[in-house]
This record gives C-alpha cells, sequence and structure tokens, in this order.
C-alpha cells in the first residue's frame, strides 16, 4: 500500500496561497517560523502541519496547534494530556478561548464550522504566540522538574571524609561567557542550542534564571593530553537535561544525536 504524501512546510504555504490568498499564506510562514525560533516540533501530515512539543520519555507529544491546508488554525485532544501535564494544558486551553471567544479554536479534526481561520490569527498573532510560550514553557518546567527528581526511597549513608587526588582541567570561565554573550545577542534569549529542545531557565525559573546555562565543548576536554585552544565557536549553550544525556555513559554524543534521539522519542 503507497504511503500517504505528508506535506511540506513550502507546498502547505503555496497551497494555502493558491487556495486562500497571500494573507493566509504570509500567516502560515509566520507561525511556522514561530514554531522554528522556539525550537518546537513541526510535524508534516498529508495535508496540514502540526507543532508539537516534546512530553516525557514514553509520553506521545502534544500538540500545540495545527494549520491545515483548508485556512484554519486549531488545537484538540488538550483532555488527552498526561494528568502531570493537565493544568497546563487547562490554562492553555483558557488563554485560546479568550483570544477567540466567539470561535472554535479547540474542536476535533475536520471540524470546519464556525473554526478559526488564519486571517483571525493574524490579527491577533501577539497574543497567540504568548499563549503557546507559556504553554511550552509550563511543559519545559515540569520535564525539568521530573528529569531532576530523586526517589525518596534511595537511603545511602554519607558524609564520610576521604582524601583523594583529582586531576582538574583548566577551563576559560571567559570563554563560557563568551558563548553565553554571543548566543543571547544572536537570538536575544539563552535557550538550549539542541534543536528540539530550546530550554531556557531564565524563562522557567524568572530572575533565579537569568543569565544561567550550561556550556558543552564540541572537543571534550577529556579527549585532550596537552593544553589546546578552544574558541567560542567550539561551544554550545545546553540545558542540564541535554547535557547529561550527551555525557550518559562516559560519552560524549554530539548535538545532532541529541536532536536525532528527541525526535524519536516523540515519534512514537
Amino acid at each position: 500500500m503507497p504511503t500517504r504524501r505528508r506535506l511540506s512546510e513550502q507546498q502547505l504555504v503555496s497551497s494555502l496561497r493558491r487556495q486562500s490568498g497571500a494573507e493566509a499564506a504570509k500567516t502560515a510562514s509566520m507561525l511556522l517560523e514561530f514554531s522554528r525560533e522556539n525550537n518546537l516540533l513541526i510535524r508534516r501530515r498529508h495535508a496540514s502541519v502540526s507543532i508539537r512539543m516534546a512530553l516525557g520519555p514514553s509520553d506521545r507529544p502534544a500538540t500545540l496547534f495545527v494549520v491545515p491546508e483548508t485556512d484554519r488554525f486549531y488545537t484538540y485532544w488538550l483532555h488527552h494530556w498526561p494528568r502531570r501535564y493537565r493544568r497546563v494544558a487547562s490554562r492553555y486551553a483558557t488563554d485560546l478561548r479568550r483570544v477567540f471567544p466567539d470561535k472554535r479554536v479547540i474542536a476535533p479534526q475536520g471540524t470546519r464550522h464556525n473554526t478559526v481561520r488564519l486571517g483571525d490569527v493574524a490579527s491577533r498573532m501577539g497574543v497567540v504566540q504568548r499563549a503557546v510560550v507559556h504553554a511550552v514553557q509550563g511543559i519545559r518546567a515540569i520535564n525539568a522538574a521530573a528529569a531532576g527528581g530523586i526517589a525518596e526511597s534511595l537511603v545511602g549513608l554519607e558524609g564520610q571524609a576521604r582524601r583523594r587526588m583529582v586531576l582538574h582541567r583548566k577551563r576559560e570561565g571567559r570563554l563560557r561567557d563568551g558563548r553565553i554573550a554571543f548566543v543571547k545577542n544572536r537570538t536575544g534569549a539563552l535557550a538550549c542550542e539542541v534543536r528540539g529542545c530550546g530550554f531556557n531557565f531564565h524563562a522557567v525559573y524568572g530572575k533565579l534564571g537569568e543569565d544561567y546555562a550550561q556550556v558543552h565543548h564540541m572537543l571534550p576536554l577529556s579527549h585532550r593530553t596537552v593544553p589546546s585552544k578552544t574558541r567560542v565557536s567550539d561551544l554550545r549553550v545546553v540545558c542540564a537535561n541535554c547535557h547529561a544525556m550527551i555525557h550518559l555513559g562516559g560519552k560524549s554524543r554530539s548535538l545532532a544525536q541529541i536532536a536525532s534521539a528527541l525526535r524519536a522519542a516523540v515519534s512514537h
């Protein structure tokens, strides 16, 4: 049985331009660019493109909104999000209904009556984007808390003093600061550079997380036997979760491998 074609982003925009006009096509382009800037998952389907957000490792990704060929904008199944994300889903639904009080923005797939058109989104783009960002921040905060949790049932004796010889490799703090400054100047924010993640400590923790991020060496320091130059371009800003996955098991995986793992995890 032949596989149905998956609509590319460019095909979606072109189809909307032909069927519904330049405004609809431009609005779709803006929504797709906004999704890329926030490192969201862009899922291509045969007649639409859906914007999704990764949840827990064993959970299906959550659909934030859908842009189909038929000049609409909607989301669905928010009540099916896993229990720990229900409060975020409820707030997201409330935010969207406030933006479009007289339209059906949360509806089953295929609904056409009284739905939100892309022209409606164009006139409210700022508040729509803020609603999506609030939902994304809520999901990422839950994911970060879950990743950092430790089972309370684990008990062990700690505190005994030991003397150890440890080899430390010199790390230049100015290089870390330089990479952080570079990313902030280029993007206006300090988000994880792993594609599909984008966790931002400031966005989630407010003032406490301002200007905080971890920095990853693309060429691991452990691979160096003699001092060698490190440039700002040799570093990447990452969140604690992605940094842990990069080095899990004593390895040094590439950012592309971590991004691929993220995509694979949420595609099931």
